[in-house]
């Protein structure tokens, strides 16, 4: 059975922390923190009791070192046991719930399509072999689709592009990927949000319905590699990060953007989210202890944009990798293609 929060409140003053770094730990009001350390006191053992669980103690144990009991090391000795100070268990179970820290590693948008270079997928497999997350988190747009992009549509460009081409290029993209997945001793959780280039199917069926079950997402080969998929825009969330390829405005449907606090201000919870290139990191600290985390991370691939141009394709690219992820925060890390190409190419 895992440690109250009261048995825990106790512990830490015990230790020497204030009431405010208790509350703060808990993520809790410094009155209703009071309060829990009134009852926990009230609670605990007497110092009758614990001489008696000493002399307990005493007669099942003939030896000096630690006696091990849940939650704490109690150090045998002669003082006086009403006086003695737990020690906790070095481990790295998280103490309230008992479950080990969490990793995330999260892959922006890859937007592959025929013609560019994919190693850098293999890289980032090896990099998730080699480290074991817990989940993967692949945020969309990962296939370019420009066979349907209506950007292009009408112009020379869009001439030659195929359908059959762009889903090969994806399809081959994510084998390769997977290639050093597959070498995890613990297989992750594997999370998709569909992109609004792969959404780019959808709009065109709007257009020809007659292509209905001739193009389609069944095209992807997520299903065979074990993906979670959720649809363009539903969010979902994991460890209290929610994750989407972009989040909405209300009225107006368009993306958040700009600075990202503000973004998480207007969000409201710890997000991270792909579609804009280049990385922007941003938090929120509550008055109750919790921190609201923004990520948006929405390039990772090697080759040039070209409707970017020649400075605009100066934008970070990379992975990011998420460590003790818990109650929508983490501590982050940042795995960029440089660095990958250099480790695994």
């Amino acid at each position: 059975m895992g440690e109250s929060k009261g048995a825990r409140a106790l512990r830490m003053k015990d230790y020497g922390l204030s009431n405010a770094e208790i509350a703060a730990a808990l993520g809790m009001s410094r009155d209703r923190t009071r309060g829990l350390l009134s009852e926990a006191r009230k609670r605990r053992p007497s110092p009758e009791k614990i001489a008696e669980w000493g002399r307990a103690f005493e007669a099942l144990a003939q030896h000096r070192g630690p006696l091990l009991v849940p939650n704490a090391t109690i150090h045998y000795s002669q003082a006086d046991w009403s006086t003695f100070v737990p020690t906790p268990l070095v481990s790295d179970a998280e103490p309230e719930t008992g479950r080990k820290p969490v990793r995330h590693i999260l892959i922006p948008d890859t937007q592959c399509k025929p013609g560019v270079p994919l190693e850098h997928l293999s890289w980032a497999g090896e990099y998730i072999a080699e480290h074991e997350p817990d989940v993967v988190i692949a945020i969309g747009d990962w296939w370019d689709m420009e066979s349907l992009s209506e950007y292009d549509r009408g112009k020379k460009a869009f001439e030659g592009r195929r359908y059959k081409a762009d889903i090969e290029a994806g399809n081959l993209g994510m084998d390769m990927f997977m290639a050093g997945i597959n070498k995890c001793a613990k297989r992750p959780r594997l999370v998709f949000t569909m992109g609004n280039h792969e959404e780019r199917i959808l709009r065109a069926l709007e257009l020809e319905p007659r292509l209905e079950g001739v193009l389609g997402y069944h095209d992807f080969n997520l299903a065979e590699h074990g993906w979670e998929v959720h649809d363009f825009l539903t969010p979902v969330e994991v460890q209290g990060v929610t994750y989407c390829h972009y989040f909405p405005q209300p009225m107006s449907g368009r993306p958040y953007s700009g600075i990202v606090e503000t973004m998480i201000k207007n969000i409201g919870f710890s997000f991270t989210q792909g579609h804009i290139q280049g990385k922007r990191v941003g938090s929120r600290e509550l008055g109750n202890g919790r921190t609201l985390r923004g990520l948006v991370a929405g390039s990772f691939y090697q080759h040039q944009e070209a409707y970017k141009g020649v400075q605009g394709n100066k934008h970070w690219r990379g992975i990011l990798v998420k460590n003790e992820v818990a109650d929508g925060n983490y501590d982050l890390t940042e795995v960029s293609l440089d660095f990958l190409r250099r480790r695994y190419g």
